[in-house]
């Protein structure tokens, strides 16, 4: 930018006479910081300045002093007449400098010379011999006067030139509303002042460009905040050489993505081959029915403060964007955002993470479950009641449902009440509530096969998958691998399985890792069997002794009635043997009567 240019306009009264000159100490004002006004001493009582300003030198008289006069046919020399101040001063315009000096008719011209001070040698006059004024200087001026040859007295007309240097300032303005990554970017900074300016562009990724105009455009690779800085040199011979900078944060977003509600909307990578975004899907399931756009547009993590003039309750962010919904700004929503398990803090689980939104004023945490860390990502689902800037965290939050887990609380003594495990959600890993055990009392023969039932449901907050054990008397005698997404429940079928112990009462139980449901199985021998099918026959009391009270274990020990009366022992032992046998079984019976 060219050093200013500023005029006052003199008007020399060169009239022979013999007034005295009129005392004033008014100054007049050129702009940008220069003003002219009468010289210390004497000889500044020739120099007027009146109220609008105009200031005039009056030389009246035939005297070689202030007061008589200008001398007639002679060489009159006034030192020190006018004074021109840089007024200036380093608080509010450092590094201004004024380069002042005469020019016009009446200088050089017509027997008047104006030097600078007392020294008629140093001439002020034309812009050769300017002289610079740095902050606050000031610069006396003296004229000579030749009245020996043509010399006329007339109104004369000259006029003072000050060349002010422009203070070098700094100005940026990013034109590009939403700076988008691999998308060019504007900056303007055509407002900067300087002389000859040079610009350098600093953009905070790695990039410096020296050479470029006031104008310029800049592609960031990647979303995040950049701190982008604009100096400004001067560069013109008489500048003061003086530079001003000025920094703009630029907030470089992904681009717009957008799907329709119930459906996944992913985020690419802001540049192809670039890093994997930290913030990777986003799901908006409306509570009502809508034909809007989901539009997903990602945040960088530290930008978030930029975007919305105040941090998130939590720290750090792990991922971020700003979701709209468009038709239905403030619908309630299921969201459902989905982050690289790599953005997680190491020393964080994912239940240790929350949905924050920006509701325009504030940050507000929302019901936040996970609903999925299996792989290299973390799902987060949370009720929104609008749209606007989302935000994963690392912060503590309220569970999405705040209701008790089924499955009771152990204390329920009776058959199908199911184990004390579980309790109310919340954790990340799933818990198997186990109930409804079917059937809940049996009675089996020894290596018998059953078939056993019980209902199944995940009480955790993502999916899992667990071995379920049928227990019988404290040993596990089948077992089956179980998956369950969160909150799902399903039946589990223990089909044709052998009961292989000892004759007795057991508990019956179907075990998870977290929960168990208990019944009862009775366990009874074959020959039990046999005699309880002997009593339906009417052979034996009731309680299993004879009526005369003898032990069934003697009784057992004689075969029965039909056997040893049999017609089938005859071929083989022949009638002698068998009509012994009878004599000594009745010989038997007479003696323990006795």
């Amino acid at each position: 930018m060219k050093l200013r240019t500023l005029i006052a306009t003199l008007a020399v009264l060169a009239l022979l006479g013999a007034t005295a000159p009129l005392a004033s100490t008014q100054a007049a004002e050129i702009g940008e910081g220069v003003a002219i006004q009468p010289a210390d001493g004497p000889n500044g009582a020739y120099a007027q300045v009146a109220d609008d300003g105009t200031v005039s030198i009056e030389l009246d008289g035939d005297a070689a002093v202030p007061g008589e006069g200008l001398p007639a046919d002679a060489l009159a020399r006034f030192d020190r007449v006018l004074l021109i101040v840089n007024t200036n001063t380093a608080g509010d315009a450092e590094g201004r400098q004024a380069y002042v000096h005469v020019t016009g008719e009446g200088a050089g011209a017509d027997g008047f010379d104006f030097y600078r001070g007392s020294d008629v040698d140093d001439s002020i006059e034309g812009e050769d011999n300017a002289v610079r004024l740095d902050t606050g200087e000031s610069a006396a001026v003296g004229f000579e006067v030749d009245t020996r040859d043509s010399f006329e007295a007339a109104d004369l007309t000259l006029t003072v030139v000050a060349e002010v240097s422009e203070i070098a300032e700094a100005v940026l303005a990013v034109e590009t509303d939403v700076p988008t990554a691999a998308e060019p970017v504007t900056f303007n900074a055509t407002g900067s002042d300087g002389d000859a300016v040079a610009y350098t562009y600093d953009f905070d990724d790695g990039t410096v460009a020296s050479d470029a105009g006031p104008t310029t455009q800049h592609v960031f690779d990647e979303i995040g905040t950049y701190e982008t800085t604009l100096s400004v040199d001067e560069t013109a011979p008489r500048a003061p050489n003086g530079s001003d900078s000025v920094t703009r944060t630029v907030v470089v977003r992904g681009g717009p993505q957008t799907g329709n509600p119930g459906e996944t909307v992913a985020i690419p990578d802001p540049v192809p081959g670039g890093p994997e975004p930290a913030l990777q899907s986003v799901l908006v399931d409306p509570d009502e029915s809508t034909t809007g756009d989901v539009s997903v547009r990602a945040i960088a993590a530290e930008s978030v403060p930029d975007v919305t003039g105040t941090p998130p309750e939590g720290s750090p962010v792990v991922g971020a964007a700003n979701i709209s919904l468009s038709g239905s700004p403030d619908a309630d929503a299921t969201v459902s955002l989905t982050v690289a398990d790599s953005a997680v803090p190491a020393d964080a689980s994912p239940a240790d993470l929350a949905i924050e939104r920006y509701n325009g004023t504030d940050w507000e945490v929302l019901p936040t479950d996970v609903e999925d860390a299996s792989g290299d990502t973390v799902t987060l689902v949370g009720d929104t009641p609008g749209f606007s800037v989302f935000a994963v965290t690392e912060n503590d939050a309220p569970a999405l449902d705040d209701d008790p887990a089924p499955g009771g609380d152990g204390d329920d003594d009776t058959a199908g009440g199911g184990g004390g495990g579980g309790g109310g959600g919340g954790s990340l890993a799933a818990d198997f509530l186990a109930s409804n055990l079917d059937p809940a009392s049996i009675e089996v023969t020894r290596e018998e096969s059953i078939t056993v039932s019980a209902e199944l449901e995940s009480d955790g907050i993502t999916g899992d998958t667990q071995d379920v054990d049928l227990v019988v008397g404290g040993e596990a005698v089948a077992t089956q691998s179980v998956e369950l997404d969160r909150e799902e429940t399903t039946t589990v079928e223990f089909t044709n399985v052998t009961v292989d112990v000892a004759p007795g009462e057991y508990d019956l139980v179907v075990e998870t890792s977290d929960d168990s449901v208990t019944g009862t199985i009775t366990v009874l021998a074959a020959d039990d069997v046999a005699d309880s099918d002997d009593v339906a026959d009417g052979d034996d009391a009731a309680d299993g002794d004879d009526a005369d009270g003898a032990d069934d274990a003697e009784e057992d020990d004689q075969p029965p009635d039909g056997e040893l009366g049999g017609v089938g022992l005859l071929p083989t032992l022949g009638i002698g043997v068998v009509l012994a046998i009878l004599a000594a079984v009745a010989f038997i019976r007479i003696r323990r009567q006795e």
